[in-house]
């Protein structure tokens, strides 16, 4: 066999191996040379995604799909009049004729913006929450999401934001804002933050400013709460006043029963008896609807 055959020879097998090669690396789905097909364990498709689709996910076919919608921001947040109202190089007191301005206008914009700041750890959230009971004729759907907003707000982590939350929303609703106005009574009994009372008494003072009768059922169970530990006679005037407010029927006899209770207490003299001596005056005028001052 002469040695120009067995270099032709030789020079065939390696174009046969070449061309095997090139088939096999062509006929991958990634081109990519990688020895499992498809269903093997090393398949990626050419868009780099690994493992099932999301069929709400368009697949590559050379444009790109559409870019991903952003999350809007919440109405008012991050804007510049926002930013108005956490600068403290500009006095409390022109920033809060601003937030009662706005509170004036009463617009879908002058609300979000108010609501915003209402959100923020600031220290006008709270005349912001408190504004927006003061809030202008708004239209319905815009009274409804300012009234949806002070609900939630009722059960926010700051005692001072739920007093503002309570009074603003007793200010929009009236009547209507009872139920509500009796839960954060009921849920603020005992609070972390030792502010109980204080969110207590806003809740009552709004109830009594309903002047809705529907209130008295809270308020005389509310004074029936007297023998518990911790009471305070100064919560207790409180109660008091704002049954007579309401003109409730249960009024007189949860009056007259406080005074009982009240005397019952009575021991000694000084200063302590004269102070209860005064409460029992004011429970047992309350029971005969003559109202005491201060009420």
């Amino acid at each position: 066999m002469s040695r120009r055959f067995l270099l032709a020879l030789g020079l065939a097998a390696l174009a046969g191996a070449l061309a095997g090669f090139l088939l096999l690396r062509g006929a991958g789905p990634d081109r990519g040379g990688r020895p499992d097909g498809p269903a093997g364990p090393g398949h990626r498709p050419a868009d780099g995604h690994i493992g099932p689709r999301d069929p709400d996910q368009p697949g590559r076919t050379g444009q790109p799909g559409p870019e991903p919608a952003l999350r809007p921001e919440p109405d008012g947040e991050s804007s510049p009049e926002l930013a108005r109202f956490k600068d403290s190089t500009i006095s409390i007191e022109e920033r809060q004729r601003e937030i009662a301005a706005l509170a004036g206008k009463g617009d879908a914009r002058s609300l979000d913006l108010l609501m915003a700041l209402g959100r923020e750890k600031t220290y006008l959230n709270r005349a912001a929450v408190e504004a927006l009971g003061s809030a202008g004729a708004v239209a319905p759907e815009q009274r409804a999401r300012v009234i949806a907003y002070l609900q939630a707000r009722l059960a926010d982590d700051d005692a001072m934001i739920v007093c503002a939350a309570v009074r603003s929303l007793g200010s929009l609703q009236g009547a209507a804002a009872v139920p509500a106005l009796a839960a954060v009574i009921r849920d603020n009994r005992q609070r972390p933050d030792g502010h109980g009372e204080m969110v207590c008494t806003a809740a009552v003072n709004a109830l009594g400013q309903t002047g809705s009768a529907q209130a008295g059922p809270a308020l005389a169970a509310e004074l029936g709460r007297s023998e518990d530990k911790g009471w305070s006679l100064e919560y207790g005037s409180r109660v008091l006043a704002a049954l007579v407010r309401t003109n409730a029927p249960e009024g007189p006899a949860a009056a007259l029963a406080y005074a009982e209770r009240l005397s019952a207490r009575l021991t000694g003299n000084g200063m302590a008896r004269k102070h209860l001596e005064a409460r029992i005056a004011e429970a047992r005028a309350a029971a005969a609807g003559r109202g005491f001052e201060g009420m």
